[in-house]
């Protein structure tokens, strides 16, 4: 099922929902946690930041409660996050005019956060959707982005919460330890409205092996369920990024084997296919 209502044709939203993983292969193992994320707009221009306002609850390059660093998403040397997205998609052969860019995301809480997976919905001046940007982090700091252009969108089907084409990567980044680099990924994800959805599934020798999504509804800033999910910690990097490790040390007592880290890609962004979901 899909969102619904306005889509991305607002600054920011947040969403209130839980993460599964999934391992199919031996040993198997599944967990699950509450977790937060919040769509926001990139933005472009410095001075139009300066009246993006949400007191002490949100801030973009600003200290609030939740924070949103474009330094967070994009190496030190860059532009600004806008600049950055674009140059991504014009390596990989866009040529369209310059695009405004939604990155669902769980932003800093209390100037901590970690990002196993953002999305980045790229919409050109008519309101058409023209690429999808699956950024992917590791715990070693490293980021590398999936890139996937779609054709046009109609307005009236990203109002109405619309299910994307799925899409396919060759796996070229290395993230989990007991996982070799090797297979694709396969990308799904709705346009972010009353509902956020997204997951990524990854398949080696023609069998499913791993599966990460993200499912929930959008929550009211400074609301109950807003501040019930802060108070059970659905927004704490600590909290995450110790599952992760706790959740890993389980597999690994169970028997999973280590692999070798690679190096990082040279490159840090490839193509992504989408493919029409009556293929599979």
């Amino acid at each position: 099922m899909g969102g619904e209502g306005q889509g991305c044709a607002t600054h920011l939203r947040f969403y209130l929902g839980s993460v599964v993983h999934k391992r199919f292969t031996a040993p198997m193992h599944r967990f699950q946690y509450r977790s937060m994320m919040a769509l926001v707009k990139v933005i472009e221009r410095e001075g139009a930041r300066a009246g993006w306002r949400r007191g002490m609850l949100f801030g973009y390059e600003r200290w609030a409660l939740f924070r949103f660093y474009e330094r967070d998403y994009m190496p030190a040397s860059s532009e600004g996050l806008q600049h950055f997205l674009q140059a991504q998609l014009e390596s990989e052969g866009y040529d369209g005019p310059d695009l405004v860019f939604y990155a669902l995301t769980m932003p800093r809480f209390l100037g901590r956060a970690f990002n196993p997976l953002t999305v980045f919905y790229a919409v050109d001046p008519t309101g058409q959707l023209r690429a999808v940007l699956y950024q992917v982090s590791n715990t070693f700091g490293e980021r590398y982005t999936y890139i996937a252009f779609l054709h046009a969108t109609s307005k009236g089907e990203l109002a109405g919460g619309a299910r994307l084409p799925e899409h396919w990567a060759e796996k070229i980044f290395h993230v989990s330890p007991f996982l070799e680099n090797s297979g694709r990924y396969r990308f799904r994800t709705f346009y972010p409205g009353q509902l956020a959805q997204l997951s990524i599934t990854l398949e080696q020798e023609g069998r499913q092996c791993f599966y990460a999504g993200f499912k929930g509804r959008e929550i009211r800033l400074g609301g109950l369920w807003f501040w019930l999910g802060v108070l059970r910690g659905a927004v704490s990097r600590w909290r995450v990024l110790g599952l992760i490790h706790y959740e890993a040390l389980k597999i690994w007592r169970k028997g999973a084997k280590l692999k070798r880290k690679p190096p990082p890609p040279r490159v840090p962004h490839s193509l992504a296919r989408a493919v029409d979901t009556k293929e599979d």
